[in-house]
């Protein structure tokens, strides 16, 4: 038998082997929670944490974390503990039992409704109550979001004015009668009429081929795009570690992204710094032009500021750097961006902390953050490859127990 390399770390490609962690690594899965756990089972707690947990939302169907702007949910029922604040054509009842809400959710505490009329038409549900006028002013953008399940084509919501009447959005179309999250095509915009009068807190109708439809965690916000549900407000979306870990001389530093909207200034994903200057700092952004951005500086000079020029989908993304202390290398999806030749390290003042989802809490991602690896190693591009194309998460033993 003769012997080549044909085969040479292909191993590595075989589906579900794991890139395990080890000693000088740490690894925030935020599947679950928003620890960072290292290879001796050390835990990294973070020092300020505003985040929501989804569930099976991962890049690879498992839990991950979303970081987003505030938020304050405008409907006072938004549970449907008192179905008497609501109106439905035609008359719907609150469901309580999990089997009537998503998977993600059950045994929460929050209802559905349900409208169930057995022979089509098109099914409303509008809200008895009225934004209070305390939270809004003229120019204030306000836009509605729910989960839903309906055998409909499509919805619609309707920003209900006493003063200036109906303001009927654009159809959302319904691809399945599978649970899903949608919010208004458009926003809509409080003009100083309306604030004589008052604002339905929410109001959506189907298109009128529908025989049910079920409503679940109804939001109405200000804001242009929807957030994820909260039952009264939420603050500005935060997680920030210390940046122990890092190790500027040689490192890799991994991790997934999903925006759910383009930013109008820009999104950051990562960054390690103690302020807002260019100095000092390692920055990790998708800028209004939706191309990725990676900024990194010692005390007094900008080591490297480059951009991946392609697009970012708003899907699950891959974005690496490593460097063995002579060489940067920047990777977007498992494939290289850049090479950069440099012997000068990346400096941080002694205060600096580690954001995941912002840059120093301004500049929220607004969307989910997943297995963020920081290692002291220089990773070699097969890896860094293989991190985007495998079908697992990293794997650290030590984040699991064995009984016996």
């Amino acid at each position: 038998m003769n012997v080549t390399n044909a085969h040479k770390d292909t191993l590595k490609y075989l589906k579900g082997y794991p890139i395990a962690i080890e000693p000088g690594d740490i690894l925030f899965s935020l599947d679950t929670g928003t620890l960072g756990i290292d290879a001796y089972g050390n835990r990294l707690y973070p020092k300020n944490d505003v985040t929501t947990i989804y569930f099976g939302e991962g890049p690879f169907n498992q839990g991950a974390t979303i970081i987003e702007t505030a938020a304050r949910n405008l409907i006072d029922d938004s549970v449907f503990d008192d179905i008497s604040n609501w109106n439905s054509n035609p008359t719907g009842v609150k469901m309580e039992e999990d089997k009537y809400k998503p998977w993600q959710f059950s045994g929460g505490i929050e209802n559905s409704f349900c409208i169930n009329n057995g022979s089509q038409q098109s099914l409303s549900l509008k809200s008895n109550n009225f934004i209070n006028n305390s939270y809004i002013s003229a120019g204030s953008n306000i836009i509605q979001s729910c989960w839903i399940k309906t055998d409909a084509n499509a919805v619609r919501f309707i920003y209900e004015s006493s003063t200036t009447g109906q303001h009927i959005d654009d159809y959302v179309t319904i691809a399945s009668e599978k649970w899903q999250h949608i919010e208004a095509a458009n926003y809509y915009e409080v003009v100083a009429d309306d604030l004589s009068g008052q604002i339905t807190q929410f109001f959506l109708e189907t298109s009128s081929n529908a025989t049910y439809l079920y409503v679940f965690m109804p939001q109405t916000e200000i804001n242009t795009f929807s957030t994820s549900w909260t039952k009264t407000e939420r603050a500005e979306g935060s997680l920030v570690y210390s940046n122990s870990y890092f190790l500027p001389s040689e490192f890799t530093l991994s991790l997934w992204f999903k925006l759910k909207h383009y930013p109008a200034d820009y999104a950051a994903i990562l960054s390690i710094c103690d302020s807002d200057s260019p100095f000092q700092r390692l920055l990790i952004r998708v800028d209004n032009d939706q191309k990725l951005y990676f900024f990194g500086s010692n005390e007094d000079i900008e080591i490297f500021n480059v951009n991946s020029s392609q697009y970012i989908d708003k899907k699950w993304n891959h974005v690496a750097i490593t460097y063995d202390s002579k060489k940067y290398i920047f990777f977007l999806n498992g494939s290289r961006i850049t090479d950069i030749e440099d012997t000068r390290h990346l400096e941080f003042d002694k205060n600096a902390s580690l954001f995941l989802g912002t840059h120093n809490n301004h500049n929220v991602i607004n969307g989910f953050i997943s297995d963020v690896l920081i290692s002291n190693r220089a990773f070699d591009p097969l890896n860094i490859r293989y991190i985007y194309e495998g079908s697992q998460p990293l794997f650290n033993p030590m984040a699991y127990m064995g009984q016996v």
